[in-house]
């Protein structure tokens, strides 16, 4: 009985594939917060909520980078993901109504051909393509990628203490105004006290005036009444 062992080659491009899909997951979210997209029908630009954000569109382009800056050597022969069929999106697909991204293509042709000269390549990648293992090159550079991105001196915790920092600086700008709201709230009842108090015055000064020329009439008429009485 003849026993033939072969690598089985469907099981390491599905691997291959499921980790160009979770890659790009991680892509695709960082492109949905931080991109600013044109509206093809309005024309009107929409932004995400981290737009601008440094930290994010750095970590991207760490990804991308140690992506395709990982090689390996096997057989002494070295290669990159590129010789697997993986690679960073599709050149001249640039569109202003189309957010750019560094998705990555995957071709199981390439990947096929690749592993059924050099079956070691895969393995030496992304090891045995389980996700509890994660012991190839590529996955040891992308942990160490984003280890130094969550770091106390990375660029999320940067980010954060910018945040803050901001934040700080925004609730010390709004007690100031408020403090110049308050002021200005006592002047403007001062002065409307002060009105009042005026107008008061006023009508009290009106009041003896109308009080005087009343008076005044009343004697004006009575002395007017006695001089033109004749006795008979």
């Amino acid at each position: 009985t003849k026993v033939t062992i072969s690598q089985d080659a469907s099981a390491l491009t599905n691997a291959l594939q499921s980790f160009v899909t979770a890659y790009n997951g991680v892509q695709d979210t960082i492109t949905k917060y931080t991109a600013i997209q044109q509206d093809a029908t309005s024309g009107q630009s929409q932004a995400g909520i981290l737009a601008g954000d440094p930290s994010l569109q750095n970590l991207a382009a760490l990804l991308d980078r140690t992506v395709n800056g990982t090689t390996v050597t096997v057989n002494g022969q070295q290669s990159t993901l590129a010789q697997l069929g993986i690679s960073t999106g599709i050149p001249g697909t640039f569109s202003s109504t189309t957010v750019p991204t560094l998705d990555l293509q995957f071709n199981a042709t390439t990947a096929t051909s690749a592993l059924s000269t050099n079956p070691g390549l895969a393995t030496a990648f992304i090891g045995n393509g389980s996700a509890s293992s994660q012991t190839g090159t590529l996955f040891a550079n992308l942990g160490s990628t984003v280890s130094n991105w969550v770091s106390p001196l990375g660029g999320v915790n940067t980010s954060l203490n910018e945040l803050s920092a901001e934040y700080t600086d925004e609730l010390t700008q709004i007690d100031s105004w408020n403090r110049v709201i308050q002021q200005q709230r006592d002047l403007l009842t001062q002065q409307f006290t002060s009105m009042e108090t005026s107008v008061s015055l006023l009508q009290a000064q009106g009041n003896e005036l109308a009080a005087a020329l009343g008076t005044s009439t009343s004697s004006t008429s009575n002395s007017g009444s006695g001089g033109t009485t004749k006795s008979g």
